[in-house]
């Protein structure tokens, strides 16, 4: 049997010294191992449990999700304005107020128990109405449970109505501290766009658009008849305050 015995140590000796030499002594194990492939890597990322949400990372509702949302129409009615036993209604407004409309919408509020005044300024304006103390000094006087707002006629054809937006907000300011409803003129010759610019700034307060009314109209063909003004004033209090049940 042929006898085969171990290498000696100054074999071992020479073998490393050679390794040395090749460069293969006491080289970094970290040099030898190539890097994974970019594929595994990734893999190995998205197969991991993915952190919980954080504020940054919940989605955010994109603008058209939350326009459709707020889009869905409300099911509840919209408010009416409450006219009972003890109501103070005004009217103010220029002399189309004058014209059945308050009286027909007098007759209503006192078959209710309450009261009403009004102040029709002829030839007024929502410029008129929206400087001085005249308003200011009537509603602290009837100190009013409902205010009824009849302006616009004498602005109907105005080159340029946008520039009475500020008119209509001071107004506004003023009176929707209670309920309170904007009543457009009932045209009878067109119009350059006064309901458009009323009808944009009214809010908080209601808004009636009279202006495809046909009433009853005097011989000047422009302020409405007895009847024709009790027929705007039904319209407007049917639609806004409602008849008795």
């Amino acid at each position: 049997m042929e006898n085969r015995s171990l290498p000696t140590p100054a074999y071992v000796a020479g073998f490393v010294a050679l390794l040395a030499l090749a460069g293969f002594a006491g080289a970094p194990i970290a040099r030898t191992v190539r890097p994974k492939p970019s594929v595994s890597i990734v893999a190995a990322v998205s197969s991991s449990p993915a952190p919980p949400p954080t504020a940054s990372t919940v989605p955010v509702p994109s603008a058209s999700a939350v326009t459709s949302i707020s889009a869905i129409p409300s099911a509840a009615p919209p408010p009416r304005i409450p006219v009972g036993p003890g109501a103070r209604v005004l009217v103010f407004g220029d002399s189309m107020a004058d014209a059945g409309f308050s009286q027909r919408l007098a007759e209503k509020v006192k078959a209710r128990g309450g009261t009403l005044e009004s102040d029709a300024w002829t030839s007024a304006s929502t410029t008129t109405w929206s400087r001085g103390d005249r308003l200011d000094k009537l509603i602290a006087r009837v100190k009013p449970t409902a205010i009824f707002v009849v302006l616009g006629a004498n602005e109907v054809f105005i080159p340029n109505p946008d520039v009475l937006a500020p008119n209509v907000r001071t107004i506004v300011a003023k009176v929707s501290t209670q309920p309170c409803v904007w009543v457009t003129p009932p045209l009878w010759k067109g119009e350059t766009g006064i309901v458009a610019v009323e009808k944009a700034h009214a809010a908080p307060c209601r808004f009636f658009d009279s202006s495809t009314l046909a009433i009853a109209r005097r011989k000047d063909g422009i302020h409405p008849t007895d009847k024709g003004g009790a027929d705007w004033a039904d319209a407007v209090w049917s639609a806004l305050v409602g008849e008795d049940p």
